[in-house]
């Protein structure tokens, strides 16, 4: 019972890592959007979606498990309580 505790309490945390990063992304899209110049680029769009893309593979890492597409075993497993 222990360890799944501690299982419990990892994901939690993991999930409120994932959703700060994921509000930290969304306030530098914000201040590069407003920004009137841009130091490196000419153009909002390559800073804007790059952070789209890595906010995207965020997305479906942690929120979609596309990684169990290719550890099929390991869910399984997690979901027997192995």
């Amino acid at each position: 019972m222990e360890h799944q505790r501690k299982g419990k309490n990892a994901e939690y945390l993991q999930g409120i890592i994932v959703l700060v990063v994921l509000a930290v992304f969304t306030a530098i899209e914000y201040a590069i959007g407003t920004a009137d110049e841009l130091p490196l680029f000419s153009s909002a769009f390559i800073p804007l979606t790059l952070i789209a893309l890595i906010k995207a593979g965020v997305i479906v890492n942690y929120y979609m498990h596309i990684s169990h597409m290719w550890n099929p075993e390991e869910e399984e497993h997690e979901a027997h309580g192995e």
